[in-house]
C-alpha cells in the first residue's frame, strides 16, 4: 500500500526501478490464505476464500492503475515459481 500515497509514489518513481509484479485475486488468495498480519485484511476472514478474494478484488482495483502507473516493469506472477520469476526479471535486463 506503500505507493498510494502519492509521495511515496513519487519518490519510488524518482529514485528506484520499480517492478510490478503483478498477481491475479486467485493467486493472491491462494498466498495471503490465513494471514492475519495484513492491515488491510484485518476485518476479513483470510480462511473464507470467497471473502478473501473480494476483498483482494476490491482492493486490486483501486490499487492496480497506481502499481502500474509506479512501475518500469510488470511482470505477471500467476502460475510461475520464484525461479522463473526471477529469470523473467534478469532477462529483461532489470537490475
Amino acid at each position: 500500500g506503500t505507493l498510494t500515497s502519492p509521495a511515496c509514489a513519487r519518490l519510488v518513481k524518482e529514485r528506484t526501478r520499480c517492478i510490478y509484479l503483478e498477481a491475479g485475486p486467485d493467486t493472491l488468495a491462494d498466498n495471503l490464505r490465513g494471514d492475519t498480519t495484513r492491515p488491510m485484511l484485518q476485518e476479513t476472514d483470510t480462511g473464507d476464500a470467497p471473502a478473501l478474494r473480494r476483498r483482494i478484488g476490491a482492493l486490486l482495483a483501486e490499487r492496480e492503475p497506481v502499481y502500474r502507473a509506479a512501475a518500469d516493469r510488470t511482470v505477471r506472477t500467476d502460475g510461475k515459481t520464484e525461479e522463473e520469476i526471477v529469470r523473467e526479471i534478469r532477462e529483461a535486463g532489470i537490475r
